[in-house]
């Protein structure tokens, strides 16, 4: 009687088991936060690499300064390089970094004295260069305009 009361009682646990659906379990995953991609900012490149020369050359202390600050920035404020002017204000750090200030616009040379100017041909004067605004003129032939009143003939 026992052994049958096992057995029955493993009976209905396998019907249990085989009818009812497998639960399994679904982990919610988060979606992935997109990270930023950095702005190219190709002008400011440029304007930076003008601000600092040294930043142009490869492998100049500058520049692997800067490529590491890029790299930090990237992991810690990937905001920053999605911005236009990203180039400029970390060109600017580095500059901090290493105490190099940036180079402001270089003064032209001066003009050489000896070269000849060629200076462009006198236009001809426009009726209003001549004074033609104050002469009496014909708007019809019985009625004329002088000095800003109309008389008739």
């Amino acid at each position: 009687m026992k052994l049958r009361l096992a057995m029955s009682g493993l009976l209905m646990a396998m019907a249990l088991t085989s009818c009812s659906p497998t639960v399994t379990r679904v982990e919610e995953q988060q979606p992935a936060i997109p990270k930023p991609t950095p702005h190219p900012a190709t002008g400011a490149q440029a304007r930076a690499m003008q601000l600092y020369p040294d930043l142009a050359v490869k492998d100049s202390l500058f520049n692997r300064t800067f490529v590491e600050l890029v790299d930090h920035t990237s992991q810690r404020d990937p905001l920053l390089l999605a911005g236009v002017d990203w180039p400029i204000t970390l060109a600017h750090q580095t500059g901090k970094i290493l105490g190099v200030t940036p180079e402001t616009a270089r003064p032209e040379p001066a003009p050489d004295l000896n070269t000849k100017v060629e200076v462009p041909p006198a236009r001809p004067d426009n009726p209003l260069e001549r004074g033609a605004y104050n002469n009496t003129r014909v708007v019809n032939p019985r009625i004329y305009y002088y000095n800003g009143s109309y008389y008739y003939r």
